[in-house]
């Protein structure tokens, strides 16, 4: 009976609390953050993703310079190089999973930490509709799930990770690095040109 009242009070939290309020608190977002906002980039406050499949990388979404972005930590696996991080979601928080289209999001930031090395990935929405990543159906693309981002510092082991880290360093971000704030400004801000007077 004492476990019944338990569960049932968990259950009541589960439906009464919003999760998605929650503050989001991640170290490596905090990061991210702080380089986002030395950029001249407005950080929005990021919405948890209460998906349990997703709680372990840190998911949430969040505006970046007004525009709409997600947020996921990748992680180091064991036997492969490289950090694995998934790029979905769970349209009405029920039924299948699939994955992200143009349309969810402008970019996606995806952090890497290993040992005292750290850095992000900034990868713009049509980036990763070009690498087959993202969905879209008027174009036959079915996207993906999940993939593996190889930050600058990983040795890569085979022709396809080299490959992949290629595409993929132009897109890292990392406190010093030369040429960082450009790139954040080059995604997140308006071009400022100005009107063309004939």
């Amino acid at each position: 009976m004492y476990m019944k009242n338990i569960f049932f009070l968990c259950l009541l939290a589960y439906f009464l609390f919003d999760f998605s309020s929650m503050s989001f608190s991640s170290a490596a977002f905090r990061r991210c953050r702080k380089l986002l906002e030395s950029a001249g980039i407005e950080v929005g406050e990021p919405v948890v993703d209460v998906d349990p499949k997703n709680a372990a990388y840190d998911a949430c979404s969040l505006r970046l310079g007004g525009k709409p972005c997600c947020y996921r930590t990748a992680k180091i696996t064991p036997t492969k190089n490289g950090a694995f991080v998934t790029c979905w979601k769970r349209p009405g928080g029920k039924g299948p999973i699939v994955p992200f289209t143009p349309e969810d999001l402008h970019a996606l930031l995806v952090a890497v930490e290993e040992g005292s090395k750290f850095g992000f990935f900034v990868f713009p929405a049509k980036d990763l509709l070009k690498q087959k990543i993202l969905s879209k159906e008027s174009g036959g693309e079915k996207g993906k799930l999940s993939f593996r981002v190889y930050a600058p510092w990983v040795a890569t082991e085979s022709k396809q990770a080299a490959a992949t880290q290629t595409w993929q360093n132009p897109f890292f971000v990392e406190s010093g690095k030369r040429g960082c704030e450009s790139i954040l400004q080059e995604t997140f801000t308006e071009s400022r040109k100005r009107p063309r007077v004939e």
